[in-house]
């Protein structure tokens, strides 16, 4: 995937951003500035410092100049939404954080999940799952396929918790799921893992065994993610991640 200049330009500001570079609060550097650091033009690097704004990473103040905003103390999900939305590619460090998240989180969802489990949400989840494995059984099943009825099996899992903020977190992290399941089913042993792995975790949740539907789906993240960072450059100053498929 080849990335535009201003996409260059605007991944690099956010890495500075994110490590403390333009400090919240400080000024930003100006058009004329950015665009002899990044010997661009200042059309590109006003594409840039847009999108950062539109983030809200920076602000820009009329007849005083732009500034970095105070996005940790200020922010919310709804950088991290936008940011997956809408970027291109994606800083390796907060790839990793990401997944970091995800094994932190999912764990939960799985033992709530199994403590709030009835007949209706149980019929759903053996339904999502049992998609999932059709799919993964089809050799000629598309990857995008697979991971669209896996992040459904782990919505379900999401949905059974009863917890509003679990379910509209995890539907929160679909684009970047999305993509990285992708990848995940190009991989070895990958199609291979995620038969027992369903099969176990539906079977824990519904008999409503917490601990084991915990253990279960920590086990399987952890995997995923081993699969993942294996695959690829996630070492500090890699390149940025695609987010999105090459055209």
């Amino acid at each position: 995937m080849t990335l535009k200049v201003s996409q260059k330009i605007y991944l690099e500001l956010q890495k500075a951003i994110f490590r403390g570079e333009y400090p919240p609060n400080g000024r930003f550097p100006s058009e004329r500035e950015l665009a002899e650091k990044f010997k661009a033009s200042r059309s590109a690097v006003r594409e840039a410092v847009a999108h950062l704004s539109e983030l809200g990473l920076v602000k820009t103040l009329p007849q005083s100049g732009t500034y970095v905003t105070d996005y940790q103390s200020e922010g919310s999900l709804d950088l991290l939404i936008h940011l997956m939305q809408t970027t291109e590619a994606i800083d390796a460090g907060v790839l990793v954080s990401l997944l970091r998240i995800r094994r932190i989180t999912a764990p939960i969802f799985a033992r709530e999940a199994a403590l709030q489990a009835d007949e209706e949400s149980a019929g759903r989840l053996v339904a999502a799952g049992d998609e999932l494995l059709e799919a993964v059984r089809s050799r000629g099943r598309a990857t995008q396929s697979l991971s669209e009825c896996d992040f459904r099996f782990h919505l379900e899992i999401a949905r059974m918790t009863r917890d509003i903020l679990f379910h509209l977190l995890f539907n929160s992290f679909r684009p970047i799921y999305r993509h990285y399941t992708d990848l995940y089913y190009t991989l070895p042993g990958s199609r291979e893992a995620t038969i027992p792995f369903v099969q176990d975790l539906t079977q824990a949740v519904l008999h409503r065994d917490a601990l084991r539907s915990e253990r279960i789906m920590l086990e399987a993240v952890e995997d995923a993610e081993a699969r993942l960072t294996g695959a690829l450059d996630l070492s500090p100053g890699s390149s940025p991640i695609p987010l999105r498929r090459g055209k």
